[in-house]
């Protein structure tokens, strides 16, 4: 019973699988950077906020001043500034905006990078 129930979904998937669209990003990006790009769309990327279970403060351990959240990473952070401006980080949001170029995604993820929220 549980072999035929595992290949009915198998044969599900299958039927749906030319509905499912891969993101472009996924396949102009490098690993590292899709893989950064994935994690922020997803909220895994490595923040306090995002593995509360494993952090009992979330205060931003840069500026000690709010939530530490990509919001607040991408907008607010005061210790982050200089490096936002550097990157031209303007809003969260850009990395949800299906109008967002691959080159743009790029320096997102060099962004994270730079801050060093992920093991790369």
């Amino acid at each position: 019973m549980e072999n035929s129930n595992k290949l009915s979904k198998l044969k599900k998937l299958n039927e749906h699988k030319d509905k499912i669209k891969k993101e472009n990003y996924i396949t102009q990006l490098t690993r590292s950077e899709a893989s950064i790009i994935f994690k922020l769309r997803t909220r895994m990327i490595n923040i306090k906020n995002n593995f509360k279970n494993a952090n009992k403060d979330i205060q931003c351990h840069r500026c000690q001043n709010g939530d530490e959240n990509e919001k607040h990473i991408f907008e607010i952070c005061e210790a982050l500034k200089v490096t936002r401006e550097q990157y031209k980080i303007k809003s969260y949001e850009e990395v949800f905006n299906n109008s967002t170029t691959i080159e743009r995604l790029k320096t997102i993820a060099n962004f994270i990078k730079d801050i060093k929220t992920e093991d790369f």
